[in-house]
């Protein structure tokens, strides 16, 4: 199959290093679509090019997994080929098959050929993937013509065609022969009601948009014609009591005119939601009565309120005192004096203290200043009080 670098084949200058075509070609993905511009701008002045999948992966914003499938998807449509070179790498080259010939003549895109090439191309048919408006309407004007597109059959020399390139709706009329005066006046009718629908219609910045309106205008229009929509000044009635009433329009989000004409919405009621005070509750709802409960469940609830009662004030009730009466100072102050660094050990031993006190229990300490002394004159290196204490208070109480 031919190969084609695209600097010589095409004639304009745009279509050398932009390949506009390909994105017509509705067989192609997006992301096959934008990895062949890629490659087609890599190739510039050759057939071929050498692109390492992974910068292709970090142009495309996808996974080398990803372009693999699009480079597969390119050379099933005979977009590509790819060849291995001596050092094993992939090289791609641009293939100039007969689907793409077919689409560049459906788009009028010229091309350096020779007359026997231009003959051969003319004959290929086009590609059952392409757009039916690029099959059946094609361009007509030549690529370096700067004149206007003669008129159609079935149209006047001066009419005015939209935006879209499609004819207007009094075309259309004139076109399938109805040009009475009556079937103007009655489209006329038509585009006025909806201006003033149009006019009454939130305004919101999400749908007060040019495209929003042409849609709706079409399907007001359609459905007048199908007598499918109440007379106007109940329609537009209907539309200032959902200003009042709904609960979305009324919180800024009404639906797109036309979505509310297509499904039918003004034969609906408007949805109407309770309001809530600032605590949850509702509005002119009466509060729920209190539950009936059954004899075995309110004794149940009585245990779970003493046990509840019992817990708190078991917390509330403070853990340690500081009376005189818990604490025998002098003793305490003796042993405390005994040991070494006595600031560093009084904390630690009246909290211990207080907690024998609290349970209950109480430590002679008469008998354990003796046990105390011979204990410090035994040894060079004591331990803290502390430690002392919970070994011998067992033996003390």
């Amino acid at each position: 199959m031919r190969t084609f670098a695209p600097l010589s084949l095409f004639f304009h200058v745009r279509d050398k290093f932009q390949p506009r075509f390909i994105k017509h070609d509705r067989g192609v993905s997006l992301g096959a679509t934008y990895v062949y511009v890629l490659l087609f701008e890599k190739c510039g002045e050759k057939d071929h090019c050498w692109l390492s999948q992974t910068t292709m992966a970090v142009l495309s914003k996808s996974s080398v997994r990803t372009v693999q499938n699009y480079l597969g998807e390119l050379v099933k449509a005979d977009y590509i080929e790819i060849r291995k070179d001596e050092h094993g790498h992939n090289v791609y080259y641009l293939l100039l098959s007969p689907r793409l010939v077919a689409l560049l003549g459906k788009l009028n895109i010229p091309v350096h050929e020779s007359p026997a090439e231009r003959a051969a191309n003319a004959a290929i048919e086009g590609h059952e993937n392409f757009s039916p408006n690029i099959r059946d309407h094609g361009d007509q004007n030549t690529p370096l013509s700067p004149l206007q597109k003669p008129a159609a059959p079935g149209y006047p020399p001066s009419s005015r065609r939209n935006r879209t390139g499609f004819p207007s709706p009094l075309q259309r009329v004139q076109r399938r022969g109805d040009s009475s005066p009556s079937a103007q006046s009655r489209l006329s009718t038509s585009h006025d009601d909806f201006e003033r629908l149009w006019a009454a219609w939130p305004d919101t910045a999400a749908w007060d948009m040019p495209r929003n309106k042409q849609r709706a205008r079409r399907v007001f229009c359609r459905m007048k014609r199908a007598g499918l929509l109440p007379p106007l000044e109940k329609l537009l009635g209907i539309v200032e009591h959902y200003k009042l009433t709904d609960s979305r329009w009324l919180n800024g989000y009404p639906p797109e005119l036309s979505n509310f004409l297509y499904s039918r919405q003004f034969e609906k009621a408007p949805l109407v939601r309770p309001k809530k005070t600032f605590f949850g509750k509702f509005f002119g709802k009466p509060e729920p009565a209190e539950p009936v409960l059954t004899p075995e469940e309110r004794r149940q609830a009585e245990i779970f309120r003493h046990r509840m009662e019992a817990l708190r004030e078991r917390y509330a009730k403070p853990r340690f005192t500081s009376s005189a009466s818990t604490l025998p100072s002098p003793e305490i102050e003796t042993l405390i004096t005994l040991w070494p660094e006595p600031e560093r050990q009084r904390t630690p031993v009246q909290g211990f203290l207080q907690y024998l006190a609290q349970s209950g229990k109480k430590i002679d300490l008469g008998r354990l200043l003796p046990e105390a002394r011979e204990y410090l004159a035994s040894t060079a290196s004591p331990m803290s009080l502390i430690g002392w204490l919970r070994g011998n208070a067992a033996c003390a109480l």
